[in-house]
């Protein structure tokens, strides 16, 4: 219910307003109790119960309700949904920060500079999502690998028709792409055909 009011306060709502529908989360955060909580204030649990065989005639009748709501909740349609798009996003982008942001063997002394390093890693990363929205690139080396193809492709439709006006090329060559042209033009410096 704290998460809901932060997000309350946040849009500037009531903070005792209910907009949250759905907690979807996995098995480490599965706690009887707790559910029990938030499906008495109308919110649908998608938590998968990491107890496969858990004995539903020792609960109270409370708890067994709040248990197969549950188990229901996570084996229907929209609940595998939930779960795959929580994988997606969620998940995915902790495993980016720690194996490509290289936080999975930080060597850093003290908590507090680990948890600055982090919090960089985590800024990095969504500041590359962002600019992959916005802009159609994520990192500083595809925007460079993007600069690069713009002037390849200027190069070859402003000087390639200049150089292949001027040289003895076969006439399979004239018809290929601007790399393909690269390429034959290679060979035939090096002796090849």
């Amino acid at each position: 219910m704290e998460a809901q009011q932060n997000i309350n306060r946040v849009s500037g709502e009531k903070l005792d307003t209910l907009t949250i529908q759905s907690v979807t989360s996995d098995k480490g955060y599965y706690a009887v109790s707790q559910m029990q909580v938030l499906q008495g204030e109308g919110i649908r649990t998608v938590i998968a119960d990491p107890i496969d065989n858990r004995r539903l005639d020792k609960l109270e009748p409370a708890q067994k309700k709040v248990v197969q709501a549950a188990r229901r909740s996570v084996k229907s349609k929209s609940g595998k949904a939930l779960l795959r798009r929580r994988g997606m996003h969620i998940e995915r982008s902790f495993a980016h920060i720690l194996d490509c942001g290289g936080m999975r063997r930080a060597t850093l002394r003290g908590w507090e500079n680990l948890n600055k390093r982090y919090t960089l890693a985590a800024a990095f990363y969504s500041l590359s999502q962002l600019m992959r929205k916005l802009f159609g690139f994520g990192t500083p080396k595809q925007l460079a690998a993007l600069g690069r193809l713009l002037i390849a492709q200027l190069t070859w439709f402003f000087i390639a028709p200049l150089v292949i006006a001027n040289t003895k090329l076969p006439a399979n060559c004239l018809r290929l792409t601007a790399m393909s042209y690269y390429l034959c033009r290679a060979r035939m410096i090096s002796g090849r055909k």
